[in-house]
């Protein structure tokens, strides 16, 4: 039970993750959640069809918080294939503070907090083939989901929005020479 959260998006490498279903065993399933671009779910709805997976991808559109937080709990991992410089890339995150095992390209801002075998996997964007491959080799190994679980949810806390805005907090204080600015009525 593989899950992407995002938008449909060519940039989003959402077509690897189809992808690579084709090169898993026929009991892989690949369910798809986020904002919907109508033209890039039909050119995925198309190669599903070609690779002869169609069955096996779920397209289940926009969804509430709630229903994203449980598609998180009922995977078995989360894929996070982007090809672009994605600026930050909060799904890796939510999906390791639910203690689901990562896989991802570890493209742009992600590349911060993703470490390979560490808390997540890390595939070459763009090769399905490789997606697949640390696919299996998360299946077969119950070791190595159990540390990514482990350092998922170790990394996690490490990225909220509080830690954030105090880090932002804490450098604006410092750059202007520790002085609190005094509050406007």
């Amino acid at each position: 039970r593989l899950l992407y959260v995002g938008r449909l998006d060519p940039r989003k490498g959402v077509d690897t993750a189809v992808e690579a279903l084709a090169k898993l065993p026929g009991e892989a399933r690949l369910e798809l959640i986020g904002g919907w671009d109508a033209a890039e779910e039909e050119r995925l709805r198309r190669l599903a069809h070609d690779l002869g997976v169609d069955g096996q991808v779920h397209f289940a559109g926009h969804r509430s918080r709630a229903e994203i937080a449980a598609a998180y709990g009922r995977a078995d991992a989360t894929i996070f294939p982007v090809r672009w410089e994605e600026p930050w890339g909060l799904v890796p995150l939510e999906s390791m503070a639910r203690g689901r095992p990562v896989v991802a390209t570890g493209r742009g801002g992600s590349a911060e907090y993703l470490r390979d075998g560490e808390n997540c996997l890390l595939f070459d964007a763009g090769d399905s083939g490789a997606l697949a491959g640390a696919l299996r080799r998360l299946a077969r190994d119950p070791e190595l989901r159990r540390t990514l679980r482990d350092g998922g949810l170790a990394t996690a806390p490490l990225h909220t929005e509080a830690v954030l805005n105090q880090a932002v907090e804490q450098a604006l204080q410092e750059a202007v020479g520790g002085v609190r600015p005094a509050l406007v009525a």
